[in-house]
């Protein structure tokens, strides 16, 4: 049987699980780590929104609050909605280490509990911008385009952790998630 809890990765520990899905690499040490796939991090706003390119520090202001009007960062009009995830979130950890340098996300941003809470957020809201896992953009939202360098760095490998070396149901699920057998660290 297989039995599936979501929670945040900062609060699972590794003798709670049997597998974790994790997406990028683990902040402590693992005994195994299998990759299982790859993501890709998309920072978006509502798709009625004329498409946008900017760059790593004005996604840091329009997060921080330093940008609090779209014309201060492209040729939309309205007040800047961000949206992030709750501290723990493995997410938002990307945002912090990548984007944020150690400053503070603005008070006036919204949390999200999840990916899906994040996209009905940016659909619904002409002024809001948030950031996906590209496996969930649609056609109510839209993807900004980001420098070279920032870009290259919003991918991320998916990966199974186990405590033991895998071995029968529990390595054939593992090797299943895999697109080739041989990605294992």
């Amino acid at each position: 049987a297989l039995f599936v809890q979501e929670m945040p990765a900062a609060n699972m520990g590794k003798k709670e699980s049997d597998l974790q899905l994790r997406l990028g690499l683990p902040n402590q040490g693992v005994d195994y780590a299998f990759q299982v796939g790859t993501e890709h991090l998309q920072f978006v706003i509502n798709s009625t929104q004329k498409a946008l390119a900017i760059l790593t520090d004005q996604i840091r202001a329009l997060f921080d609050g330093e940008i609090t009007d779209w014309s201060q960062a492209s040729g939309i009009k309205g007040v800047v909605h961000p949206w992030v995830y709750s501290d723990n979130n493995e997410l938002e950890l990307i945002l912090n280490r990548i984007i944020m340098n150690g400053e503070q996300i603005s008070p006036s941003a919204s949390i999200a509990t999840d990916p899906e809470s994040m996209l009905q957020a940016i659909a619904r809201d002409d002024g809001a911008i948030g950031f996906l896992p590209s496996s969930w953009l649609t056609n109510t939202i839209q993807a900004i385009k980001l420098d070279n360098n920032l870009n290259a760095q919003l991918t991320f490998p998916v990966l199974a952790l186990t405590k033991t070396n895998p071995q029968g149901p529990l390595g054939v699920f593992i090797a299943c998630l895999q697109k080739d057998g041989n990605k294992s660290r």
